[in-house]
């Protein structure tokens, strides 16, 4: 080729000095973008196809840049091109993507190599791309002890020849491992010095590349999402990256232009009065102490912009409520609660004095804990298990009602309480267990020998101080363990082996329980129940744990297939909550999954208006539960009125040290 180009940074595309100009995959509105300083970025795209899209949000997004300088071990000899080959997994590396062959027109259509790869995971039913993931972002070089890739696969571009078609991938290495890179080269003048190679695809079974490439080429690249079909893409976006980088939606319900008065000062301030209309989506990140906003622009062919993405459509109501009183008597599951807590401290006397029994148990894991990075969020358990760091800090973390007051979640649930009781709404709390409570038996390490005992016993004391509290809880532990001893006659877990999050048969446990509850309700019997339907169904997901892993380890877990069951109105139209159902579900992503994301329509919201009979608002954070009570009231504040209930349902690990605190209720 020898053609001199330059990256036009923002746009993400290649463009010849000498040759006309091509449509950008996106345009950076944000003023004076700089990738390492910028807290923001506002991105229009032309044509959103799941390619540009995708593109769009791994292109030089700070909220997944980790900028943070690692100090590894130099490697004895200097590396070379052939070095760069990765064991023949790349051929024909170069330090220039002029010295490349692709076209202008190849470049132009640039595709992120990290969703590109999952996505085909799942459309060919084959591992190869994840392995080549695996094989070259899994190079420790001469230090292994460095928790960060020394490189990562950035962005891939189809080429074709007469020989047949081609990939060809662009590899990034960060500021702190550039002595990777010859001559240090950064010639997109992006922090990250690259080299490009073309892909191997020797070991690729022809027939599946075809299939591969037909997905690209007919599909990825081609198909241009609708406003629903976008609205899936960026909740599926906010809900995988919450996990490593703390993400959300941002509400805009009612709102016209982005920065809102919510928006950080600090952000608000370095774009000096810059504004957007009607963005399509707002995503909010806090991966590294800091606040970061992604906001997405997508144009329609007519050139208007696409309305915002809202989180709920409003609906006629399911019924009328009659008797707007709260409920005010201590329930039979509340006196259930206390007599089952009793139970279990009796033979203890304290909770310090069980913990201490369990004391060797939880030694061992933190032992374990100690051996792996403390960057590593996700690490492999016993029998294809994975689990997540974060939920293994929260069950030696102690006592949560010791915790400061920003961090201890029942002054902050006290003060709910109130506040909806003024409104005549009931509160019910449901915190939902870690995955490594119920299933610590197949954790990395010995814990304790009875698989059906309690294996945090301050988790029993959160629930016992809550309903001292006056905060009534589901509490779902004691049936989930239960539901465990029974494994062996089910074909599927309580838990995902892959993910944080539950199965249908987990979720089905809980919408049973909160069901059973929300009937006891004295206005419960001023409704007439509306009928559902259920529809099985399958669904691949891919565990929201794996990513988290290790790079060599994560080509070892392939998408799971899972069961669904779709909850369908009397019009046989899927279920939808909606603003002026009696009933609202707010939570984490706990209330999102089967719901809004995978298989819709088959989450816990829906399955407890199932059961119940009463419509089901669901309102979910993906960027964690103790945020999602002012998101509430932003959304709901004209609503609540109507409202008999706010279930809120939150996993059990951000009841601990949650990062952003609790804030306090800020009633619209």
């Amino acid at each position: 080729m020898g053609l001199h180009r330059n990256l036009v940074l923002g746009i993400g595309i290649y463009a010849t000095v000498a040759t006309a100009a091509v449509t950008p995959v996106y345009t950076e509105l944000a003023p004076k973008f700089i990738l390492n300083k910028s807290r923001a970025t506002v991105r229009e795209i032309a044509k959103p196809t799941m390619a540009n899209l995708d593109f769009t949000a791994y292109d030089k997004n700070p909220v997944r840049l980790d900028f943070k300088a690692q100090k590894p071990k130099m490697p004895a000899a200097k590396v070379t091109f052939a070095d760069l080959g990765y064991d023949g997994a790349l051929s024909d590396v170069v330090d220039s993507v002029g010295k490349t062959p692709l076209t202008e027109a190849e470049l132009s259509n640039p595709l992120a190599w990290k969703p590109l790869s999952e996505r085909l995971w799942k459309a060919i039913k084959n591992p190869f791309f994840a392995e080549v993931t695996g094989k070259i972002e899994g190079k420790k070089w001469a230090d292994p002890a460095i928790p960060k890739p020394y490189q990562e696969i950035a962005v891939a571009y189809v080429h074709k020849t007469t020989a047949g078609v081609e990939l060809w991938v662009r590899i990034d290495f960060p500021a702190w491992s550039k002595f990777l890179a010859p001559r240090g080269a950064d010639e997109n003048k992006d922090g990250f010095c690259e080299v490009y190679g073309k892909l191997s695809l020797d070991k690729l079974d022809k027939e599946v590349w075809a299939k591969a490439l037909a997905y690209i080429e007919q599909d990825y690249c081609v198909k241009v999402l609708s406003k629903d079909e976008i609205t899936d893409w960026v909740t599926i976006l906010a809900s995988y990256w919450y996990p490593a980088f703390n993400t959300d939606i941002i509400d805009m319900t009612n709102e016209t232009a982005w920065p809102i008065k919510d928006t950080d000062k600090d952000v608000a301030k370095a774009l000096k009065g810059f504004s957007v209309k009607n963005p399509t989506a707002v995503v909010k990140g806090n991966p590294f102490g800091k606040l970061m906003y992604n906001v997405y622009v997508v144009k329609e062919q007519d050139g208007a912009v696409a309305p915002v993405v809202h989180e709920q459509a409003a609906a006629a109501p399911v019924a009328a409520i009659i008797d707007k009183r709260a409920d005010t008597a201590v329930s039979a599951n509340m006196k259930a609660n206390s007599t089952r807590l009793a139970a279990e401290i009796k033979p203890f006397i304290t909770y310090e004095a069980w913990a201490k029994q369990n004391a060797a148990g939880l030694g061992n894991l933190k032992t374990f804990l100690g051996t792996i990075p403390a960057e590593q969020m996700g690490f492999e358990g016993k029998d294809n298990w994975v689990f997540f760091r974060k939920s293994c800090d929260y069950i030696l973390g102690g006592d949560l009602n010791a915790q400061a007051k920003d961090k201890n979640p029942i002054p902050s649930l006290v003060e709910l309480k109130k506040f909806l009781a003024s409104k005549g709404v009931n509160l019910l709390f449901v915190p939902v267990p870690n995955k490594e409570e119920v299933y610590y038996d197949k954790l990395p390490c010995t814990t304790i020998p009875d698989a059906a005992a309690v294996y945090n016993p301050y988790s029993r004391k959160f629930i016992k101080d809550a309903q001292d509290a006056g905060i009534e809880v589901i509490d779902l532990l004691p049936l989930f363990l239960a539901a465990k001893a029974k494994d062996k006659d089910s074909k599927e877990k309580v838990y995902q082996l892959h993910d944080t999050h539950w199965t249908d048969r987990g979720l089905e446990i809980a919408a049973t329980a909160i069901a059973d509850r929300v009937k006891q309700y004295g206005w419960y019997s001023s409704i007439t129940p509306a009928k559902y339907s259920i529809v099985d169904t399958t669904f691949d997901r891919q565990g929201d744990i794996v990513d988290k892993l290790p790079d060599a380890l994560k080509s070892k877990y392939a998408p799971v297939n899972l069961k669904g069951a779709m909850v369908r109105a009397a019009d046989g139209k899927p279920y939808k909550g909606a603003a002026t159902d009696p009933i609202i579900l707010m939570g984490d992503s706990f209330t999102g999954v089967f719901e809004s994301v995978d298989c819709k329509s088959a989450g816990v919201g829906a399955h407890i208006a199932a059961n119940s009979g009463v419509g089901v608002d669901i309102i979910t954070s993906w960027g964690g539960g103790p945020g999602v009570r002012n998101k509430m009231l932003r959304a709901r504040s004209t609503a609540l009125g109507q409202k008999r209930l706010v279930i809120y349902m939150m996993v059990a690990r951000d009841l601990y040290n949650y990062s952003q605190s609790w804030e306090p209720l800020k009633p619209e």
